[in-house]
């Protein structure tokens, strides 16, 4: 059977409808093509969003970055500064104990001094103290300087 000899014995609505699947198999081919391009697309697409994604991720991490860099070099700052008052308080604690030390050798000179000053007069006192007694036996029993210690 032909599709004239179909046509002539189908009604209108038929011939119509008839028309309208030959029309819509003709685009078949054209819309499967379509429908996988659309496919590529999507795939296309969601690789663009997944690299998307990925440079975003990698901008965030960029400005996470920068600010601990920022982070690190305000504390690197702040180190530098203190280790500054560092050295500053450790230069003045030398010259302190320097200060002391040459005080405490000062002292010690003179402590030396005291101590050979109060040897010597413990000595004067000593010769002083024999030589009385010499005397004061030579000296006669009646004479007022006998008990030159009571004196």
């Amino acid at each position: 059977m032909d599709v004239t000899e179909f046509l002539v014995g189908c009604n209108c609505t038929s011939v119509w409808l008839l028309g309208q699947i030959l029309q819509f198999r003709s685009k078949l081919p054209s819309i499967r093509d379509n429908i996988l391009r659309g496919e590529t697309l999507f795939n296309d697409n969601f690789q663009q969003t997944g690299v998307i994604a990925h440079l975003l991720a990698k901008i965030e991490m960029n400005e996470d970055r920068e600010l601990l860099h920022n982070q690190y070099r305000d504390i690197s700052q702040e180190l530098h500064l203190k280790t500054d008052v560092l050295r500053k308080y450790r230069h003045k604690v030398k010259i302190m104990e320097k200060e002391i030390s040459d005080i405490q050798s000062e002292f010690e000179c003179e402590r030396q001094d005291y101590l050979e000053t109060i040897r010597k007069q413990e000595r004067n006192n000593k010769l002083m103290s024999q030589i009385s007694d010499k005397l004061v036996g030579t000296l006669k029993k009646e004479c007022n300087y006998r008990y030159s210690r009571k004196v």
